[in-house]
């Protein structure tokens, strides 16, 4: 839906939404779904209670969870839920060392990782943007509640 003078949204829960490159979907659309991708473009609905991943800005058509070759760790309720598309690190793996140890060191070894090997969040990440940001928020979320 959109609203005159304002943001794009997301047609099944009205979010804004996030921009994402077209790439990001090109490479992670099952390729049924791929014939139905135009130039955009796109947002990323942040909603976790909405099944819709993908909608185009013009209002045309959405992409949902079930179209994605990868789980959307923010749009999952089950395990494993991931966080770190990269580097394969999920919220369990968070949670889990939180509880047996008070902290965590996922974010100092995603840190490691980018500066070693660089990421490929373009392509692998459903947001199209490197997760380190999210995953610090997860850990200070988490940190939160254990404390």
């Amino acid at each position: 839906m959109i609203n005159a003078g304002t943001e794009p949204s997301c047609p099944s829960c009205g979010g804004r939404g996030k921009p994402v490159p077209l790439a990001t979907l090109k490479s992670l659309l099952q390729p049924d779904f791929l014939p139905d991708l135009t130039e955009g473009p796109y947002r990323f609905c942040r909603n976790p209670e909405c099944d819709v991943v993908y909608f185009a800005t013009d209002g045309t058509h959405t992409f949902e969870r079930a179209t994605l070759k990868v789980r959307v760790g923010l749009k999952e309720k089950d395990p494993p839920r991931p966080l770190c598309y990269c580097f394969g690190h999920t919220a369990e793996e968070i949670i889990d060392e939180i509880r047996r140890t008070g902290q965590t060191m996922v974010p100092e070894k995603i840190q490691s990782r980018l500066e070693e090997e660089g990421c490929d969040c373009l392509h692998k990440n459903p947001q199209g943007t490197c997760c380190l940001g999210s995953v610090n928020v997860f850990v200070a979320e988490t940190l939160r509640c254990f404390s």
